[in-house]
């Protein structure tokens, strides 16, 4: 049997994912449920929106942020020319 706040964990895990452009985003809210039945929902979730919004924009909303307001940032170790 699977309640609303199975769907409301599954979506708020795959919402964080997407924004931050990470999958730790499934350990903190499977920690935060502590229901193992929900560990393959989550990770299934959070790999589709975080491919989905990395196929979107290269940024997450982190870095968006911080270019808007000019504060300084580390910058892509991938653009550096050694």
């Amino acid at each position: 049997r699977v309640l609303a706040g199975t769907y409301a964990a599954v979506g708020a895990a795959a919402l964080c994912g997407s924004v931050a452009h990470t999958l730790s985003a499934a350990v903190i809210l499977f920690e935060l449920t502590g229901q193992i039945s929900l560990l393959l929902p989550m990770m299934l979730a959070i790999v589709v929106a975080v491919s989905v919004s990395r196929s979107l924009c290269a940024r997450s909303v982190y870095h968006v942020i911080s270019r808007a307001r000019g504060l300084p940032f580390l910058p892509d170790l991938a653009l550096l020319n050694y």
